[in-house]
């Protein structure tokens, strides 16, 4: 948990403090276009995306309580000025080996989900 309240603190990762499982619009435009640099064009993976981006989510009854993990989003790489992810390989050396671990899995397992 300290490893991931510092990357918090420093503005490497969204709020860690969730179990949410929504991303906003930027995010998943970050993710898009990781996907597409990295692992190949939108023919590939972006249709695929488009499609997995309404997956599951059901009408919301009238009566329903707000849900209060709904102020967070997913734990997630923050996003960078040039709208990217900063890349594992690209953490600052001033981070220990658990903190590097931990940004690599996080960044790993978001651009994964949208796989």
């Amino acid at each position: 948990m300290r490893s991931a309240q510092q990357l918090y603190e420093k503005g490497f990762i969204s709020y860690m403090r969730t179990d949410s499982t929504h991303l906003s619009e930027d995010a998943r435009l970050s993710i898009q276009t990781e996907i597409t640099n990295n692992f190949g064009g939108p023919e590939n993976y972006v249709p695929f995306m488009a499609s997995r981006s309404n997956k599951g989510k059901s009408s919301k009854k009238k009566d329903d309580k707000p849900d209060p993990q709904a102020a967070h989003e997913a734990i997630r790489p923050a996003i960078q000025e040039n709208g990217l992810f900063l890349k594992p390989s690209d953490l600052p050396a001033s981070f220990d080996g658990a903190a590097r671990e931990l940004y690599r899995l996080i960044y790993q397992r978001t651009v994964s989900s949208h796989m």
